[in-house]
Parts: structure tokens; sequence; C-alpha cells
């Protein structure tokens, strides 16, 4: 998860001036704990690791793929000039048929953050629908 944190924050420091949104996925192995222990270490790693992070909501997407769960938070990504940059991220724990989970994480500029969130749930409830 570290890893994918790091080319979060880098694809953010490069494109600090005009932000571009970002999606990486990294898949998790049967037993990798749930949920719950998944977003735990994206906050932590997210704290450690980004100026000023922020975690300011937690979701169950149930309604959307049973077990989904959401975890939103806000950085500021400081440019080589020295100026700041803010960036919202919404990391998505999505388990899989037969075991195992995909964390899908969005990084995006605040103005249009919210709308690219819901790519995440788009992609949650088709999963969902492949599940039934």
């Amino acid at each position: 998860m570290r890893e994918a944190l790091a080319a979060g924050a880098a694809f953010a420091r490069r494109s600090a001036a005009r932000p571009r949104p970002f999606l990486f996925a990294v898949p998790l192995k049967e037993g990798a704990g749930g949920a719950a222990p998944a977003l735990s270490r994206v906050e932590a790693d997210a704290k450690a690791n980004l100026r000023g992070c922020d975690v300011f909501k937690r979701e169950a997407w149930d309604r959307f793929l049973p077990g989904a769960r959401a975890l939103d938070y806000s950085f500021t990504n400081t440019a080589a000039g020295g100026a700041g940059a803010p960036f919202m991220a919404t990391a998505a724990f999505l388990p899989v048929p037969g075991g195992g989970a995909v964390l899908l994480t969005l990084v995006d500029a605040p103005e249009s953050w919210q709308t690219r969130r819901w790519d995440l749930v788009r992609i949650a409830e088709e999963m969902g629908r492949g599940m039934k």
C-alpha cells in the first residue's frame, strides 16, 4: 500500500499546476484481514506521508457492494516551487468473489473529486451485479 500511496503523492507533485485525476488499484489477497484493517493501513500511511492529511469520512458501501467500505481524506501537496496544492482522495475497499479484495484509490483536485468519486461507486455497483 505504501507504494501505491507514494505513487499518488508523486502524481500530485507532478501535477500541482493543473491536477488531473489519478486512480490506482492494489489487489489484496484472501486473509488480508478485511476492510477495517486495510483502510486503517491506508489512513496511517496517508497521515505519515501526506502533509496536512485529514480523514473526514468513513462510509459503508454495502448498498453498492456487500462488504465494501470507503475512506475519504484530503491533503496538501507542495510543488517544487513551494506552492501548496490541495487534493482529495477516496480509498475504496471492494471485496471480490472467491476471497480477497481490491483497494481502489482516487486522487483528484477538490473541484472535481466529488464528481469523479461516483466512478468508484459505479465500479462497486458493477462488481455487485456480477456477484448476483
